[in-house]
């Protein structure tokens, strides 16, 4: 055997990782090992922070230390250079911004001396942190529980993808990293040659890999998006796959992992692609999941168990399965193994109101069977005040909750609404029928339900009913004011351990009885559609009190609203929310006007029942199914401003037609149609969701150097610094103020101003003004379209936008069915401007004719809205 120098080299790659890197080389130097038994090698890739000089003063001081520095070449290259430099034993890894507990290399590479001859490669625990939070350890470690050597082929779910791992330094004949650096999964590729040879692991229960998860500049936090990586993941395996006859299970275990944590992470499908191309490409994907056995894709441990039947209804065996419906129980069988069995369905209750004199429930059935079976039958079956049985069939839909923890619609679960006369219910009670056969139900209650199974709450109490959830079974109690008061205070007494709870509740109940209405826009939003509304409702003397809920703590209110001014998440607010007959918002997220925490909500549930009113702040386009829908948002009724939002919020979102309010926003009321704008021209894109960092509290963290990397910057800089614009600009004696979304304003000062006839716009701007728009595919673009005026959408990141990642991938209102042309690079975009500078800055006759059809017809929204709402 050859005499190595070290027992150990630990291989350490540098990049731009500055923050990180002190805390990195503390835990080397503080390892348990003698210093003379280990190398360190610091490979600095073409870092342009201050990491290599970080590096340099601990290799000056400490000898374990070696630095050597090149080109960026990026990871697994880097990597490589340290393996071919490497004089230890065994190599391990250790990425610049993680660590290692003092004792990691000593028990390693000790243990690897006692199996040396049975492993190739010895895996230790690995714990990712966040914030110096531990996160829940990875699915392997339960099977990774004592020393020893574990047969892949016993233990397929091992999968080992990280380098967490000590190896053979076998000089001339070691294994490399892939420096094509194309499929994403480097580590898990390097890992997977390795073990093929023997297909066994050794694991150390001794030590810890310290992962760093919150390391947000860190260039594997984006790496993984299809459009990057798609094509080489997919030949990866299927070069993997096509070496064996039979695949081994550890392979199939691993791939099945893969797809199902990027499933869980939309980053599974590859959107980027479009037409037949991206056929073919879901074609392969669902190819290489018909080499996994359906018995690995219903054990996999990290596939959720919904997820497994959408990925088994991609096998094209799946005809094979067939249905068993007996009286007690209903099967699906597939080559005579049994894939579920279920004997009750899981009714989800969304919502429980008592609306006027009906009541109102909302929820879906969900089941697994729904992936191989068509639609259910559901019935309501009602005990009368008469004492008679009366059996109701609910009408169906496919609920938005079929996009299952996830952006894919993975399953089939099916929403329901049920309306009925309340002073005729008894009790009521949900049943499912499937081929003839009538199943019972259990129930899961949703946060923005009355009850709540995990603090055992089963009675909601209404102005003038309360209703008991008992087993399975709902009961109805008409009840006299005294009565209620007395339910209110009853429960209210058991919360007196809790004190703020136990205050807030004690406060409201002898409040019940008021008419209080609430008003919200959002938190860093100067004015929206929220205080537009307050302003003119405060004014009318109709018995109501209203206050405005203000989450901007600089904001400056005239004296006249004293007193009806409240500060969000005051002692003050929380009392007022659980009393509101009404909220009425611009924005719909709970952060935005629930002044609870999550698990707050359940001690007010059953007793705060405000309608909540959703005025929106723009027209929802946007594609986002899995967020806007009766179950999924609280809202009770919606506003909208066009015939497309009545037909989109009905058909795309299961809204019923009688809870949109079709008036149109209150900013309308405050925007001139006939005014004449002046020669200015607003480019004002939006935010992107992939080119910002996590957010905090209410604060962002900011990407400054993926900023400045991508599509987005490059395009957008070199397009207002266009000497051709400026010249189009100039001829036209016209203007353009360049206005950044109020996230990414912390970007502008990357932009060069070189143009003299564009402006940073920083503030507030007058939409009337304006006579074109250029965006991407922000809501503003309404207001424009509003105005009738000159539009274009601009897109540089097309690719990114269609491959989801910036929240949503499509458009409801599809840009060929929009108000103006759509462009993706700079040339095309100065084409344009130059053909509407032509038409004088008007709209061509197409668009204009869409957006003077696009609206409902509006006056005086915000007295209209007040009228409606005065209705109930």
């Amino acid at each position: 055997m050859h005499k190595f120098k070290y027992r150990v080299s630990v291989i350490v790659p540098i990049y731009n990782v500055e923050k990180y890197l002190k805390d990195c080389l503390e835990s080397l130097l503080n390892q348990t090992i003698e210093w003379t038994e280990m190398e360190v090698l610091l490979i600095n890739d073409g870092s342009t922070d201050n990491s290599y000089n970080i590096a340099k003063s601990y290799a000056d001081i400490f000898p374990v230390f070696k630095l050597f520095s090149k080109e960026n070449e990026g990871f697994s290259m880097t990597r490589n250079y340290g393996i071919k430099h490497a004089q230890g034993k065994y190599l391990m890894f250790l990425d610049s911004d993680d660590r290692l507990k003092p004792d990691t290399v000593k028990s390693v590479i000790d243990f690897f001396d006692t199996v040396y001859e049975q492993v190739d490669m010895v895996t230790y625990k690995d714990q990712g942190y966040r914030n110096k939070e531990k996160l829940p350890l990875h699915f392997r470690y339960n099977y990774l529980k004592n020393n020893g050597v574990y047969d892949l082929n016993r233990f397929p779910y091992i999968t080992q993808t990280r380098i967490s791992i000590a190896v053979k330094n076998k000089l001339d004949e070691n294994i490399l990293f892939p420096e094509d650096n194309k499929n994403g999964h480097e580590d898990l590729q390097y890992c997977n040659t390795i073990l093929s040879q023997k297909m066994k692991i050794g694991y150390c229960d001794k030590g810890e890999y310290m992962y760093n998860r919150s390391n947000e500049t860190s260039v594997m936090h984006e790496k993984f998006f299809p459009i990057y990586i798609f094509e080489a993941t997919i030949n990866y395996y299927e070069e993997l796959f096509s070496k064996y006859e039979e695949i081994p299970a550890y392979y199939q275990a691993m791939l099945m992992n893969d797809l199902s944590w990027k499933l869980r992470e939309n980053i599974l499908m590859p959107y980027h692609l479009e037409g037949e191309i991206y056929s073919k490409a879901v074609a392969r994907l669902k190819a290489l999941v018909n080499y996994i056995d359906d018995e690995i894709i219903m054990t996999c441990p990290s596939t959720d168990n919904f997820h497994r039947h959408f990925f088994l209804n991609w096998k094209s065996d799946i005809n094979k399965c067939c249905v068993i419906a007996e009286a007690d129980s209903i099967s699906i069988f597939k080559k005579n193994k049994q894939l579920i069995r279920q004997n009750k369905f899981e009714i989800c209750l969304c919502k429980l109101q008592v609306i006027g004199e009906s009541i109102y429930m909302l929820g879906f059935v969900k089941s697994a069977l729904f992936n191989y079976l068509d639609k259910p039958e559901v019935y309501v079956v009602i005990e009368t005040s008469e004492n008679t049985i009366k059996r109701v069939r609910l009408e169906l839909e496919l609920s938005s909750e079929s996009y299952y923890r996830t952006k894919e619609l993975t399953n089939h679960f099916w929403q329901f609404v049920f309306e009925y006369p309340i002073y005729h219910v008894s009790s009521f009670r949900i049943e499912v029928e499937i081929n003839g056969f009538t199943y019972k139900t259990y129930y899961w209650f949703a946060q923005t339900s009355p009850f709540s199974e995990k603090y055992k709450k089963y009675r909601a109490i209404y102005k003038k009913f309360v209703i008991d959830f008992v087993e399975s079974q709902f009961w109805v109690f008409p009840k006299s004011e005294e009565e209620i008061k007395y339910c209110r205070e009853e429960i209210t007494q058991k919360y007196k351990n809790l004190k703020e709870i136990y205050a807030i509740r004690y406060a409201s109940d002898d409040k019940f009885d008021q008419k209080v209405w609430l008003y919200y826009d959002c938190i860093g939003v100067k004015e929206d559609n929220g205080w537009y509304q307050f302003q003119y409702d405060f004014d009318m003397d109709d018995g109501i009190s209203r206050y405005f809920i203000n989450a901007n703590k600089n904001a400056v209110f005239d004296s006249k609203y004293e007193g009806q001014i409240v500060e969000f998440g005051s002692l003050k607010h929380k009392v007022l929310y659980i009393i509101a007959e009404k909220i009425i918002t611009a924005y719909i997220e709970t952060e935005n006007f629930v002044p609870f925490k999550k698990e707050e909500r359940a001690y007010i549930s059953d007793i705060s029942h405000a309608q909540v009113v959703y005025l929106q702040h723009g027209v929802l386009h946007a594609h986002l199914p899995w967020k806007y829908s009766p179950g999924r948002v609280e809202a009770d009724k919606v506003l909208i401003s066009s015939e497309f939002e009545r037909k989109n919020f009905v058909r795309t979102y299961k809204f019923r037609e009688q809870d949109l309010i079709p008036i149109g926003m209150e900013r309308f009321d405050f925007i001139d149609r006939d005014k004449q704008p002046v020669k200015r021209i607003l480019f004002a894109p939006s935010w992107r969701n992939y080119l910002i960092g996590s957010k905090i509290g209410n604060e962002w963290t900011y990407t400054d150097e993926k900023f400045i990397k991508s599509d987005y910057f490059k395009v957008f800089n070199a397009f207002i610094n266009d000497t051709r614009l400026e010249r189009i600009l100039a001829q036209n004696d016209i203007y353009m103020d360049f206005k950044l979304h109020p996230i990414f304003m912390p970007y502008l000062k990357y932009f060069e101003h070189i143009n003299n006839h564009v402006k940073f716009a920083d503030g507030t701007v007058t939409d009337d003004e304006y006579i074109m728009y250029i965006t991407d595919f922000s809501s503003y673009v309404f207001n424009f379209g509003y105005l009738n005026r000159a539009i274009m959408y601009f897109i540089p990141d097309w690719k990114q936008f269609i491959s989801g990642m910036n929240q949503y991938r499509e458009l409801d209102l599809p840009f060929d069915e929009a108000f103006g042309p759509l462009v993706k690079n700079a040339d095309s975009a100065i084409e344009q401007i130059e053909i509407i500078a032509k038409q004088n800055f008007k709209p061509h006759k197409l668009y204009k004719e869409r957006m003077e059809n696009f609206y409902l017809p509006m006056g005086n929204n915000r007295g209209e809205v007040y009228k409606y709402l005065m209705k109930g």
